[in-house]
């Protein structure tokens, strides 16, 4: 059987669709095939001498419409035989470039936003602190909230600063208090008081709480006469109010991953990046990098109840030029410590708070076939973010000692893990759309790939998708 060839020496990818141009080959000679013959791996016989046909690794059939790799060259007494394998990918090139396929990673476009685990990471860290303006001061003199049963039964609360906490003390055991009891005990002997009243009643069980802040509570404008029940202390003191107060509003800017420029957002989520929050008094907290990495501040709001000192720290992000605040977590912790006047006064409010955590549901890799498979393997090197939630909460809320409240300062320190350098030409970068692939040229991995090619073979439809799917050069 005649054949008509053209021979090209090329230098190519084997996972390539590239194709020499004509004019860069030898002029077509004719040539007979062996048979019986394979139209994929035929073996022809050149019927024209040409010089040295061994330079020759490429080849094109007129009547097959394919083209070919030279697998071997033979000589049979002077005669130059050609073992050939077809290239599908050459061969069905336009077939190739017009379909639509979903292309999980590309050379020339892609999607900075996907986790791309192809490149380790390796040993080089940069770790990046910011601190927020507000901080407790670490040697203040903060203030005390008493709480008094009064003459009506119920529990009022006194504002009082830590210079007055010894003349409140002196009054409660002074003469005035004493004087008011004994007016009420005709059987008091004139003069002093009877040792058995002063063992009867203890000024102390009037007090249902003591709690001492780092910060100022808000309380009335004007002081009020401080009664133990029926009696009359003859001390003056100014009355909390009721109602939860702003401790802090302020804000800690983040840092962004220092290779996120060059290799895509998705190195500012863990493992990656990490990101953690020291608020004490209300805890040290590993932030969540899926839910923070786009905002460019993290917002602090907090709020104390100013009777038992239990408070409330909401913890947002702000995006870049927006002043709106999302709320993402709230950590409650006890700003104020108790304080024990007496063996009898303990903490009646309960103020230990729990450890707050989260479970972290992981993502498995599916099997061959299934699209969730296809697109997390380890050949795309594709995974979800779904793998990078974590626990929120590290740590529970402080309660029952000072220095827990008195921190330098809130900060956020930022951890920056580097990757190692990337070969896009080669391996591309996550994209995971549906694409023309003509419209993308280059390296580029398809999921689960579906191709019609124009009197191809079986064989070489398995082939050309085979290729597709491990990762093939549209040229």
């Amino acid at each position: 059987m005649a054949l008509t060839v053209r021979f090209w020496r090329v230098v190519k990818k084997v996972n390539s669709t590239f194709r020499p141009a004509a004019a860069d080959g030898r002029t077509p000679i004719m040539c007979e095939a062996n048979e019986p013959m394979s139209v994929q791996h035929p073996t022809i016989r050149l019927t024209s001498a040409i010089d040295n046909p061994s330079q020759f690794n490429y080849a094109y059939i007129l009547e097959f419409n394919r083209y070919y790799w030279v697998m071997d060259w033979t000589f049979d007494k002077g005669i130059a035989i050609a073992t050939l394998q077809v290239d599908p990918l050459a061969s069905w090139k336009d077939d190739i470039g017009s379909s639509y396929q979903y292309v999980l990673r590309s050379a020339n476009t892609s999607d900075g936003t996907i986790m791309d685990m192809i490149y380790p990471l390796t040993s080089k860290v940069t770790m990046v602190k910011h601190y927020a303006e507000f901080s407790i001061a670490q040697n203040t003199a903060g203030c005390y909230v008493i709480g008094i049963i009064g003459g009506n039964g119920l529990t009022r609360y006194y504002y009082l600063s830590s210079d007055e906490l010894p003349d409140f003390g002196a009054a409660m055991f002074g003469s005035t208090l004493w004087a008011n009891v004994c007016a009420d005990n005709p059987s008091a002997a004139s003069g002093g008081v009877p040792d058995f009243m002063k063992a009867q009643f203890n000024p102390l069980q009037y007090v249902t709480s003591c709690m001492w802040f780092p910060v100022e509570v808000p309380h009335s404008s004007i002081k009020h006469n401080v009664k133990l029940g029926y009696f009359e202390t003859g001390y003056m003191a100014y009355v909390v109010t009721r109602q939860p107060f702003l401790v802090l509003s302020d804000s800690i800017p983040l840092s962004k991953h220092p290779q996120a420029a060059t290799r895509g957002d998705y190195v500012n989520i863990a493992p990656f990046s990490r990101m953690k929050l020291s608020a004490y008094p209300w805890g040290e907290i590993e932030l969540d990098t899926v839910k923070f990495h786009e905002f460019a501040e993290i917002s602090l709001t907090a709020y104390a109840d100013p009777v038992s000192g239990t408070s409330k720290l909401y913890i947002g992000g702000v995006y870049a030029n927006d002043d709106q605040v999302t709320e993402i977590i709230t950590l409650v912790g006890s700003l104020a410590v108790p304080e024990q006047l007496s063996q009898v006064l303990s903490d009646n409010f309960g103020l230990a708070t729990g450890l707050v955590s989260s479970i972290a549901a992981g993502v498995g890799y599916g099997v061959s076939g299934n699209v969730g498979g296809a697109i997390q393997t380890l050949a795309s090197g594709i995974q979800s973010a779904a793998n990078s939630y974590f626990p929120d909460a590290s740590t529970q809320g402080a309660t029952g000692a000072r220095i827990l409240t008195a921190p330098v300062s809130l900060f956020v320190l930022q951890t920056f893990q580097h990757i190692t350098d990337e070969y896009r030409t080669d391996l591309g970068r996550p994209l995971c759309q549906r694409k023309q692939l003509a419209q993308i040229p280059g390296y580029m991995m398809i999921a689960s790939p579906e191709i019609t090619a124009d009197l191809a073979t079986k064989t070489e439809i398995d082939q050309i998708r085979s290729y597709m799917e491990s990762g093939f050069f549209y040229e």
